[in-house]
């Protein structure tokens, strides 16, 4: 599948969308002068807006999604107080409006012709954004992910939410506590945003504190530098 160069184009979901809002507001202005029909400036301001609604959909649901984590973790754990937790109120989305497939492709497509077009210039390509303004990718010694710990109330469980994961396939959670001075052990394997972890105690009855680290792997090895270590006091 090709993908607009990452030389001008974000992988981030975020970024890219406020790269549909720059394009697109320049195509209004002046996509006919640079290769473009009117039909493609159209099409350009509808995938923009589904862009858009795509990454302001996706934090949505991310939050909702660690909600339930609370909610489950409140109803199943904590011990019987009378108290009676209620259930996330259910996620309001509106849709933009369906657009065809091949948003990347139309990308590509519309800068090389923008690109092309009788009168361009570097100047044209900075106010479209399709200047190349940093590497392709992130040369692996610069990727470092960013972990998030929250200990459950009880059952030594405790989760870890991965950010800046890049171009990763999975990561691994690696552990020891803190007063231990031994051995990092591996916990944990995951492959999306967050992983709940069980931690299993040699003499259990007692809070823990555990150092925590994350390894992003790609393609069955260890990929960028382990994330800073974090520290998490898991419950019996």
């Amino acid at each position: 599948m090709a993908r607009p160069s990452a030389l001008w184009y974000p992988t981030n979901l975020q970024d890219q969308a406020a790269w549909h809002v720059i394009f697109s507001d320049q195509a209004q202005i002046d996509g006919t002068t640079y290769g473009l029909t009117a039909g493609e400036v159209t099409q350009i301001e509808k995938d923009k807006d589904m862009v858009v609604f795509l990454a302001s959909a996706t934090n949505t649901i991310d939050t909702f999604v660690d909600t339930v984590r609370t909610y489950r973790k409140d109803v199943m754990e904590l011990p019987v107080d009378g108290t009676t937790p209620t259930f996330p109120a259910a996620l309001s989305l509106s849709p933009a409006t369906n657009v065809p497939r091949g948003i990347w492709e139309r990308v590509i497509e519309f800068a090389n012709r923008i690109k092309a077009s009788a009168g361009y210039t570097n100047a044209v390509g900075e106010s479209y954004g399709i200047v190349g303004t940093k590497p392709d990718s992130l040369t692996p010694a610069l990727v470092q992910p960013e972990i998030d710990l929250s200990e459950a109330k009880h059952g030594y469980l405790f989760s870890v939410v991965v950010s800046k994961r890049e171009e990763s396939d999975a990561w691994q959670v690696w552990l020891r506590p803190a007063d231990s001075g031994g051995a990092y052990e591996l916990a944990a394997t995951g492959t999306g945003k967050a992983l709940d972890v069980v931690y299993s105690p040699t003499t259990p009855g007692n809070p823990v504190q555990l150092e925590v680290y994350v390894q992003l792997r790609k393609n069955n090895a260890n990929y960028g530098e382990p994330s800073e270590i974090g520290l998490v006091t898991v419950n019996p």
